[in-house]
């Protein structure tokens, strides 16, 4: 709903992070900050002419190759499932500065082992409970003082 949108934003806000949907560039252009695409086929120009410059698009990265197609195709960032087999090192390094967050994080303990491995921003799923939300939101960012 919209009511819940605007509380999920909010929070995001408050905590320096940015809220963005899978797939949906009809929701995101609701209040979101951008799109992150699961498919590296997904058309980021067609996105980014409906959601304008401002909007954060995305691409979900399974390898070094999907982090050099997001930089061909101007992604504004990466997310890398560091609970996945693959070589996380190349996708922070072939990705170049299109900044890559590390996703599948489960615990507090996770998003410390990917700080350590490089990564610089975590993704944190959330559902539209707004104290929930704050909560993972606020502890990740406390604990690495960067962007979630």
């Amino acid at each position: 709903s919209g009511e819940a949108l605007a509380a999920l934003a909010g929070v995001c806000r408050e905590e320096d992070a940015i809220l963005v949907f899978v797939d949906d560039v009809e929701r995101a252009a609701r209040g979101a900050d951008g799109v992150l695409f699961m498919d590296v086929a997904a058309p980021i120009a067609i996105a980014r002419a409906a959601l304008g410059t401002r909007a954060l698009l995305g691409m979900a990265a399974s390898n070094a190759r999907d982090a050099q197609l997001a930089r061909e195709v101007d992604a504004d960032f990466l997310v890398y499932d560091v609970a996945a087999a693959g070589d996380g090192a190349a996708v922070l390094r072939d990705a170049g500065s299109v900044p890559v967050y590390a996703a599948g994080l489960r615990s507090a303990n996770d998003a410390r082992a990917a700080v350590d491995d490089g990564y610089f921003r975590l993704c944190v799923p959330l559902g539209a409970d707004s104290a929930a939300a704050r909560e993972h939101v606020a502890t990740f960012a406390r604990m690495i003082g960067r962007t979630v």
